[in-house]
């Protein structure tokens, strides 16, 4: 498991105001099979998978729609707080729905702080 901070998360997150396109490409890039959305102030507002695309594509949605429409707004994620079990909690997770890839590490607020990471 990695803790991915800073300048790292720009290839795990989109702003929910672009395409289904562009979110493609993202996905492709961390080859993680998903992206977390955030708003344009950070807030964490869903998380969006290829298997999400591939349905929303099926169902007519077009590539070049916002990928606001489609995400997933019920998605794992865990409470940053420096001082407590951090990997503990991620392992768990991990261990207990092996299809996550990636889980947004959040303030009370919502605002994403970092990500964790399933290594290969």
């Amino acid at each position: 498991m990695l803790i991915v901070k800073g300048d790292k998360l720009k290839d795990f997150i989109i702003l929910s105001s672009v395409s289904i396109a562009d979110a493609l490409m993202q996905i492709e890039i961390n080859s993680r099979r998903g992206v977390v959305v955030i708003s344009d102030s950070n807030k964490v507002l869903g998380f969006l998978t290829d298997g999400d695309i591939r349905k929303s594509l099926i169902r007519g949605i077009q590539i070049n729609s916002s990928v606001i429409d489609i995400i997933n707004h019920n998605f794992k994620s865990i409470q940053y707080e420096p001082f407590d079990s951090l990997s503990e909690r991620l392992l768990k997770i991990f261990k207990d729905f092996p299809e996550i890839e990636i889980i947004p590490l959040i303030d009370k607020q919502m605002n994403l702080i970092a990500l964790g990471v399933r290594r290969d």
